[in-house]
């Protein structure tokens, strides 16, 4: 796989447009995780070829743009190939153990000082077996569709073209400056997934969002990201820790 130096090299040496590549395609020979010893401290996983139904309650699709939890691993395949936004979206809402969810929800609402710091600690959820496997589950997908765009350096290289080619016209800025700002686009978009940058350049392309610089460019793929998935996905980091 070429690195995301020898891609940045590459395109130096052209300027020249080309196709938008789709967007990421996990292998479809993806192993789930199915079990885990324990949530807190060290674990040992188990694999299958399919995912263990969550209980009613977390399943049910209660917010826009969520997605049942597959049942089988053409499904997930299927869901992150197709839309990894609502894999993401679900994965941190609606897959979670009720407990889990429950205690995200206070995490997130709760009083924090000026360094987003929790102002009293709100104890972690304690976990049957079954709901451990569950949120690994969660976990486990939520990493799949949040691979980095590193991992993709071509395909990244050329969302950001797509997204600075009507920026480079009003700018009329030099080769040698517009090769010298991808890069600077390309490393400070690097660790978001390559879905999100890709629709926030798509954006750009069309004219639909309002921007000029690398910030805003940068809140346009946290929008694509989804709200608060960012934040929900530390937190359960944190739990899971």
């Amino acid at each position: 796989m070429q690195t995301l130096s020898a891609a940045l090299q590459s395109f130096s040496k052209t300027l020249s447009p080309s196709p938008k590549t789709s967007a990421l395609r996990p292998s479809a020979n993806t192993t789930f995780p199915a079990s885990i010893s324990t949530v807190n401290g060290q674990s040992s996983e188990t694999t299958t070829s399919a995912l263990v139904p969550s209980t009613p309650a977390s399943t049910s699709v209660g917010i826009p743009g969520a997605v049942a939890l597959p049942s089988s691993k053409p499904d997930a395949a299927r869901l992150l190939a197709e839309e990894p936004d609502k894999v993401a979206l679900s994965a941190t809402t609606t897959w979670l153990p009720p407990k889990t969810a429950h205690w995200m929800s206070c995490s997130l609402t709760a009083p924090k000082d000026m360094l987003g710091r929790l102002l009293r600690p709100i104890p972690a959820p304690t976990l049957s077996e079954a709901e451990k496997t569950q949120l690994t589950q969660c976990l486990w997908m939520l990493g799949k569709a949040l691979t980095p765009a590193s991992t993709q350096p071509e395909a990244l290289v050329e969302a950001i073209r797509i997204a600075m080619a009507e920026l480079r016209y009003r700018s009329k800025s030099s080769e040698e400056q517009h090769a010298l700002d991808i890069k600077i686009w390309v490393n400070a978009c690097r660790d978001f997934p390559l879905w999100a940058v890709q629709k926030a350049a798509d954006w750009w392309s069309k004219g639909a969002r309002d921007g000029d610089d690398l910030g805003h460019f940068l809140s346009d793929v946290r929008l694509a990201l989804g709200t608060d998935v960012l934040a929900r996905k530390r937190l359960l980091e944190q739990l899971t820790k």
